[in-house]
């Protein structure tokens, strides 16, 4: 029977721009057409302003385009914290103020007393424990 090797990464979005994608082109077009915009609103008061905005929009959007945490982009982890910190929790077990106390227990040595005890007595706390003492000793 013949064996074939089955591809694991397969990118199944297409490159439009070298290395982009569409959504990743998206990413780094739209804060160029932001700074485009805002050179014409606030670059002639405001340059320092807009030179600082500029850096932070472009930045933006080429950490979403490129950067990745343990294998996941940006967009999916913020939105990822978005539907973990909207949504509401399921507590299952809430461990309360429990105070522990244990029944204590005395042990009777039979041989003290110059007795044995037949195996017959002497019992597991489970039937299934029971059998396997039965099986290993074939009795």
């Amino acid at each position: 029977m013949a064996q074939f090797e089955t591809p694991q990464f397969i990118e199944r979005q297409a490159k439009v721009i070298g290395p982009l994608t569409f959504r990743g082109a998206a990413y780094v077009g739209v804060p160029i057409i932001l700074i485009f915009l805002l050179w014409f609103t606030i670059a002639d008061s405001y340059f320092i302003l807009f030179i600082g905005v500029s850096l932070l929009l472009q930045g933006a959007g080429v950490a979403l385009a490129f950067v990745k945490l343990e294998g996941k982009t940006i967009p999916e982890v913020l939105r990822n914290a978005i539907f973990f910190f909207t949504r509401s929790r399921t507590y299952i077990w809430k461990r309360g103020n429990i105070n522990v106390t244990f029944k204590p227990e005395q042990f009777i040595n039979p041989s003290t007393n110059g007795e044995s005890l037949p195996k017959n007595t002497l019992n597991r706390k489970s039937r299934i424990a029971d059998l396997s003492v039965k099986v290993q000793t074939k009795k």
